[in-house]
């Protein structure tokens, strides 16, 4: 299993001024705007954009070459939500990997999701969002290396931290779709004789059985979304802070 993760930004001013931009990037694709934000940024590793703007500009334009250049350097899609835009929160555009194949990680347990959060954050110098109760030690913030699913009794999650954390099911299901109404966040399938299949429509953008021969893939090998977060369909399953329920499957 594996999840994607998110993040709250730690202030509400920084918030709302990452929203302003990334709503002009991602409606209004501007490139004199994204010229300018490029140069005025000092720590390019740190930016926290929406972009995939790239994907509406002509193959092979200058804007287009400027735009990717923007999106690689960046680790974070914000994602703008509700009407007032209050709700927004990150999401990592890669999911999490531990190999040189720069695969998926996979067969993880919630447990394990929560401690490499925990350890995401420690290494950020946030306080952890997830506490593990156990049987010997009370309330700790697990981490990979210390994990013994064993001896923990229930995770709690601190509400007020700002670290690294796995979102809600509500969240990631608005991320991938990113505002659309229609089959997937490129659109709706064909329809009709003569249109194309599914798996067709859905090839430059996902791993599934067909393309990907039923074996788990490198990471960011096919096209965003919309939004500019890669695998969010296909290639491997995502944790959630949602619990699972008989006949849902978040």
């Amino acid at each position: 299993m594996n999840y994607a993760q998110a993040l709250e930004r730690e202030t509400t001013e920084a918030m709302w001024q990452d929203m302003i931009l990334a709503h002009e990037l991602a409606t209004k694709p501007n490139p004199t705007l994204m010229a300018q934000t490029w140069e005025s940024i000092q720590d390019k590793s740190s930016i926290d954009f929406i972009c995939g703007a790239w994907l509406g500009y002509p193959r092979g334009s200058w804007e287009e070459s400027h735009a990717k250049e923007f999106e690689a350097t960046t680790q974070w899609r914000l994602i703008i939500k509700g009407d007032d835009c209050r709700e927004s929160f990150y999401v990592n555009k890669y999911m999490h990997t531990d190999t040189e194949m720069n695969q998926p990680k996979t067969n993880i347990s919630f447990f394990d999701a929560a401690a490499i959060c925990n350890a995401m954050a420690l290494s950020q110098g946030h306080m952890p969002r997830y506490w593990f109760e156990t049987s010997e030690e009370g309330f700790v913030p697990l981490v990979p290396d210390t994990l013994n699913t064993e001896k923990v009794i229930e995770v709690h999650e601190d509400m007020d931290s700002v670290a690294v954390r796995l979102p809600t099911a509500e969240e990631w299901i608005h991320a991938c779709r990113c505002g659309a109404d229609t089959d997937t966040p490129w659109g709706d399938f064909p329809k009709g004789e003569g249109c194309g299949s599914k798996e067709t429509f859905l090839d430059p953008y996902a791993w599934f059985w067909e393309n990907s021969k039923g074996q788990i893939q490198p990471v960011g090998q096919k096209l965003p979304t919309p939004w500019g977060v890669y695998d969010m369909l296909g290639n491997a399953f995502e944790w959630t802070t949602t619990l699972w329920t008989e006949g849902k499957n978040d």
